[in-house]
Formats: structure tokens, C-alpha cells, sequence
């Protein structure tokens, strides 16, 4: 059987893999086929997509603030107008090293011209320090999935939940689908932290990169807050649902990412979830994300930039596909999986399982 040939196979199965597929397959002309399961098969959330994140490099918001406007022109022309909702999301911090990183996190999205507002103690949830970001973009996944797909798919892009794949040395990749057909392409492009986790079998070795658990967790409809969008520098996350239940996040093994998510809503009084699930997703050692190959051989990686990815896409895409400008260029190479931890220069807020939270 004769192979099919594209430029990129991309794999994941987030917004963000999914818009780089079709940035690369409009913008770029390039041939892709896209390798992952739509995210509603998970039955529950592994992420959020946010147009602001806990972030304290000014290299990666002037990267954002480049290409956000690109990724929601073209949510836009895909018709993900309803997928797309305004929000002012509150970011907490409980412990010091997180107060400190909160801290910075407001001084640098301040500069950058995001609308911070400092929310009284008595009315942020016991223990923590708040604030909010006004006007805030926010993505919803399961409206978002079925726009996408029928995006990919005008735009000729050949989409599979899963295949047998075979990574080259020079970033190739052999892939057998499983009706049998067979596709090969130039270069593989590992778009999400799980794409990420699957297929580096080296990745506990790694000095740089690390594999953490996390639970996701769906409760029953609960009192309506305040602030529907919570992120917590101390390792948790949640958004409350038309249906009042919340959908949250939280990094470690169950009782403590339990704790860590039950802290931040004790205005809800006890959770009472009605689905839970275990997975596991990427983080780095000093905290900022990686981009490009592991010993310049293999796959590419791209991972770890957090909820801001898909809003990041269009550079991603540009990079890819070799039309990068300088500043894109610069930032990307800074981000190799390969750069010295000990000396990193890019280093940034970093969550940890443990509840810890600190600036590099």
C-alpha cells in the first residue's frame, strides 16, 4: 500500500494541537494529519483554556499579546463565536512563596495592560490573598470540539483518534491507522503535555521535564459564587458550570488535591463530586514550557506553556512552519528541552503537587 504524505502529523488532543493543525493547514499551506481523541470522550476536563495565566516573563506576554488577537480572529471565521465567553477569573494564593508569585504575577499582567483589581480579605476565601483580571477570554471545550473538527476537516486535514506510530531520529514519523491505511510525515509535532507523557518513553529520566498527577473532579450543583473562574497558585483549579456543579483541577494523588480544591471554595460548603478521574500531565523543573526536539532528534515538543496555549498558537504555527519572525524565533529556542536547567534564563511561576509555589 502506497503511503500518504504530509508535511506534519500533529498529536493532542487539546484546543491548542487542534488550532496549530489549522493555522498550519490555512496560513501556512502545509499538509497535516492530526492524531488524538476528542477531549469530551474524556467525560471529564484535564484543562482550562484562559487568554491570562499566572505568568511573570515579559518575553511570553509580549509573545501573547502578539498573537491573541490572531487566535480569536480565528475562532471567529471557524463560527466559535459561542464557544468563546468573557470572564474575570480570580487568582488565589495561600501560601508565602505563593503570595510572592501572585505578587508578580499582578506587577507584570498590570504592565501589559490587563485590568487587575485587588479583592478585600473578607471577601476572598479564608487564608488567601486574591485578585482578579478583568475581561478575560475563555474557551469552552465541549461547545469548541465539534467547531474545530468540522474546521480540520474543510481544511483538509486528516483526523484519527489513534495510530501505531513510528518516530524517526531526523523528526519524522511512520503512522498505521486502524482500518490499515498508511501515512508518513515530515515532521511530528507533540502539541500537549499528554501527547508529551505518551510518547517520550525517557521522560522520568529527564532533568528538565516531569510527569505529575493530577485529578479532575465534577460535583454537584453547589451555591452560585462570586467568581465562577478560580485559579490557585497553590496547585488547584475551578470553574463553576451553568448548572451550578464545578468542574476543578487540582494537582497530587486524591486527598490532597481534594484539599487543595476544597480550600479555595469554602463558601460551597462539603463537595460532594459525582465524577472523578486521575491523569497525568507535563510540568518543567524551572517552570516555563518547551519547545523543539530532545538531543535535536525525534519529535517535536511543545508543552507546558499552561492555559494561555491555544491563544499562543498562531507562533507556534509560524515557528513550524518556518516563518517565524526574530522575537518568535528568539523565544522559542530559549524554551529547548535541552537548555540548562541550573542556569535557566526562562525560568517562571511554578505549581507544584506539594502545595509550594515559587518564581524562578
Amino acid at each position: 500500500m502506497t503511503e500518504r504524505h504530509f508535511d506534519f502529523a500533529v498529536y493532542g488532543s487539546t484546543p491548542f494541537a487542534r488550532l496549530l493543525a489549522v493555522f498550519l493547514a490555512e496560513a501556512h499551506q502545509k499538509s497535516v494529519i492530526l492524531i488524538g481523541a476528542m477531549e469530551a470522550h474524556y467525560r471529564l476536563a484535564h484543562g482550562f483554556d484562559l487568554s491570562v495565566a499566572p505568568i511573570t516573563r515579559p518575553e511570553t506576554w509580549r509573545l501573547l499579546a502578539k498573537s491573541e488577537s490572531a487566535s480569536r480572529r480565528m475562532l471567529t471565521r471557524l463560527g466559535a463565536r459561542r464557544a468563546m465567553a468573557r470572564f474575570d477569573p480570580l487568582f488565589l494564593a495561600s501560601s508565602p512563596d505563593a503570595r510572592l508569585a501572585l505578587s508578580h504575577f499582578a506587577h507584570m499582567a498590570s504592565a501589559f495592560d490587563r485590568a487587575i483589581e485587588a479583592i478585600p480579605d473578607k471577601l476572598a476565601p479564608a487564608g488567601y490573598q486574591a485578585i482578579t483580571v478583568r475581561d478575560c477570554l475563555m474557551l469552552d471545550r465541549q461547545e469548541l470540539e465539534p467547531v474545530l473538527l468540522l474546521g480540520l476537516e474543510t481544511r483538509g486535514v486528516v483526523v484519527s483518534p489513534e495510530a501505531e506510530s513510528h518516530f524517526g531520529n531526523d523528526g519524522s514519523v511512520s503512522i498505521r491507522l486502524a482500518g490499515g491505511d498508511a501515512y508518513a510525515a515530515q515532521t511530528a509535532v507533540l502539541a500537549d503535555d499528554e501527547a508529551i507523557v505518551r510518547y517520550i518513553a525517557g521522560l522520568p529520566a529527564h532533568p528538565l521535564l516531569e510527569a505529575r498527577p493530577m485529578i479532575s473532579m465534577l460535583t454537584e450543583p453547589t451555591r452560585a459564587l462570586g467568581f465562577r473562574l478560580r485559579i490557585s497558585l497553590d496547585g488547584a483549579m475551578a470553574f463553576q458550570r451553568s448548572t451550578l456543579g464545578l468542574a476543578a483541577l487540582a494537582f497530587g494523588q486524591e486527598h490532597r488535591a481534594m484539599l487543595s480544591a476544597g480550600s479555595m471554595l469554602t463558601e460551597c460548603g462539603s463537595l460532594r463530586r459525582i465524577a472523578q478521574s486521575a491523569f497525568t500531565t507535563l510540568t518543567t523543573a524551572d517552570g516555563a514550557g518547551i519547545a523543539g526536539k530532545i538531543g535535536q532528534k525525534g519529535p517535536t515538543l511543545i508543552g507546558g506553556f499552561g492555559p494561555v496555549s491555544a491563544f499562543m498558537a498562531p507562533e507556534f504555527a509560524s515557528w513550524l512552519a518556518g516563518t517565524a519572525d526574530r522575537s518568535t524565533e528568539a523565544y522559542i529556542a530559549a524554551r529547548s528541552p535541552d537548555r540548562n536547567i541550573n542556569a535557566s534564563r526562562v525560568g517562571d511561576i511554578r505549581i507544584v503537587d506539594s502545595g509550594v509555589e515559587r518564581a524562578a
